[in-house]
């Protein structure tokens, strides 16, 4: 197994696989068959050709067993073929147009039972963990849009309650100054939080190196609060 891998195997092998899909095995088994199969036709043949008049029936004997010889280990042939090559890359191929569909939760099984590794089940393992990636990505993203979206509506909704303020009569110009700086503030934290998102995405794509920094947690939470006074005055 291991000298078949290391000759045969494009690249480095894969330590997971302990068995394989191509062996010489089934070369060696077809060879024995042929000569034992060849041997019972050159027995039949010694039997029955010190008689002339039996040349016709016998070639006519063993062309027919040579083409049902023939029929038999290719039906043989396919079927073996069909169940360790063609089904599992069916539905292989079938589980990644479900995946190309948007379905990541589907999980395909190992198609061998005897709890050895070949080479399709590594891709079988390897189509798992990738599915398993993609759904748990698909899960951030939901999840960071969520988060976004509750982000952005804090400052907007700040801007939007002073804006409102500004726009009644009778306001002084201190509290105009006031509303004005509220709405500044709000907007400030809002072009603050886009460019996050930015940051986030360049992040994500390994284009810059994070740089942590402290801050205070009490400020930030106090900002929050002050962005929400008039409403807490009601």
């Amino acid at each position: 197994m291991n000298l078949f891998q290391k000759h045969f195997t494009p690249g480095e092998p894969d330590p997971r696989v302990n068995v394989s899909i191509i062996t010489p095995k089934a070369a060696i088994i077809s060879s024995i068959v042929l000569i034992i199969y060849s041997g019972f036709l050159l027995k039949i043949h010694d039997s029955f050709g010190s008689s002339s008049e039996h040349g016709a029936e016998l070639a006519a004997a063993i062309l027919a067993l040579m083409v049902v010889a023939c029929i038999s280990i290719a039906a043989i042939s396919n079927y073996v073929h069909f169940i360790t090559y063609t089904r599992p890359l069916l539905l292989i191929a079938k589980g990644a147009k479900e995946v190309s569909e948007g379905n990541y939760s589907i999980h395909l099984p190992l198609h061998r039972k005897d709890g050895k590794t070949d080479e399709i089940d590594a891709l079988i393992q390897d189509f798992n963990t990738m599915v398993d990636d993609l759904n748990s990505t698909e899960i951030l993203k939901s999840s960071f849009i969520s988060n976004i979206s509750h982000e952005l509506k804090t400052p907007i909704a700040v801007i939007s309650n002073y804006a409102t303020l500004l726009s009644e009569d009778g306001l002084s110009d201190s509290e105009r100054k006031e509303y004005s700086e509220k709405i500044r503030s709000a907007s400030k934290d809002l072009s603050e939080l886009i460019a996050n998102i930015l940051q986030i995405t360049k992040l994500d794509n390994d284009q810059i190196k994070a740089n942590y920094s402290s801050f205070d947690l009490s400020e930030e939470l106090i900002q929050c609060i002050l962005g929400f006074e008039l409403i807490l005055d009601e």
